[in-house]
């Protein structure tokens, strides 16, 4: 069973795991993507991540994965009982270089989420980008005003530098905001080295990012959990391709030798080892969030479960603590 903790600061009980749902309706039909999120409820998940523009990137229906949450949880009944995630205020895709990070957008895209996922407020919700040509105040202000009109229960940030992240913190010292509970990043085993991005508005992890969030005790959500699942291939001398490719360094190679050494000494897989990279920090909360596109992956993600409480030396591995 996967078991469920306390989002820091907060009143949210969330799932250790969370279910990422960028690839829903993508990765397999409706009704596939409704037996896997049976099959995570029913083994104790709670935790689910999606976003307004997933998935704007296939042509046809805007989007899609809100659409088909919205369909899940109306034909479920369980709306109550599910930790749902979503974000907002992301560039338009045939427009990256303008950001939509202002009240209006804000709001805009907040109020049509709520009416695609048919629920009267947003458990956490997050703005998927930054845009530093607005004062923070008035970012996390409207999402303040938000909070109190009881829209959203909680709020935080993805692909925020570090500076940007220490004033959002500052702020919320100073009592004029009630500040962020949660912050999306891309963390992993392999973060810490990899290619260029191709898309210049993700912002990379970073040891500072660590020891601010740390310190204020705002929990991370992390994507690319399992680096495009790099870490898997390499050890089953699978072609690399895909998302994985950024992570193809000779850093995180050797990175993978010493993953596969610890797998061997411990017993656990690989999957499960680089979810417990994560789940094991010391000082940091962090909920890792995974994709996965059948029951056998999304078994393999929970079995990780099997190991929480097997302490794991990631010592010469760790970026962060």
């Amino acid at each position: 069973m996967i078991p469920k903790r306390s989002i820091s600061r907060t009143d949210i009980s969330a799932s250790v795991l969370c279910f990422g749902l960028s690839g829903l309706g993508i990765d397999g039909s409706e009704q596939e993507s409704f037996a896997l999120l049976d099959h995570f409820f029913a083994q104790g998940g709670n935790f689910v991540d999606t976003a307004r523009v997933y998935s704007d990137w296939i042509p046809g229906e805007r989007s899609r994965s809100e659409r088909i949450l919205g369909d899940y949880l109306t034909s479920r009944k369980n709306r109550d009982q599910v930790v749902l995630c979503t974000k907002g205020a992301h560039p338009a895709l045939d427009n990256m270089d303008k950001t939509r990070v202002n009240p209006r957008e804000i709001m805009a895209d907040l109020e049509a989420s709520l009416k695609t996922l048919r629920s009267d407020y947003i458990d956490l919700y997050l703005l998927h980008r930054d845009g530093i040509e607005n004062p923070i105040a008035d970012i996390l202000g409207t999402l303040d005003k938000a909070r109190q009109q009881g829209k959203i229960r909680e709020y935080g940030v993805s692909n925020w530098t570090a500076p940007r992240l220490r004033e959002a913190i500052e702020l919320e010292k100073s009592g004029h905001i009630h500040g962020i509970r949660m912050d999306q990043e891309q963390i992993n085993v392999g973060s810490g080295q990899m290619n260029p991005p191709g898309d210049h508005t993700l912002r990379d992890w970073s040891i500072d990012m660590a020891k601010i969030l740390s310190e204020a005790k705002v929990a991370v959500i992390s994507y690319s959990c399992q680096a495009g699942g790099f870490f898997q291939k390499v050890a089953a001398g699978q072609a690399l391709a895909g998302a994985c490719k950024r992570y193809d360094t000779p850093h995180n190679q050797e990175r993978a030798k010493r993953l596969m050494t610890l797998s061997q000494t411990t017993g656990i897989g690989i999957t499960q080892l680089t979810l417990l990279y994560l789940l094991q920090a010391k000082k940091l909360q962090v909920f890792p969030v995974f994709r996965c596109r059948s029951m056998a992956q999304l078994e393999d993600v929970i079995k990780t479960c099997q190991y929480l409480d097997q302490p794991v030396d990631f010592a010469d591995l760790r970026d962060f603590e």
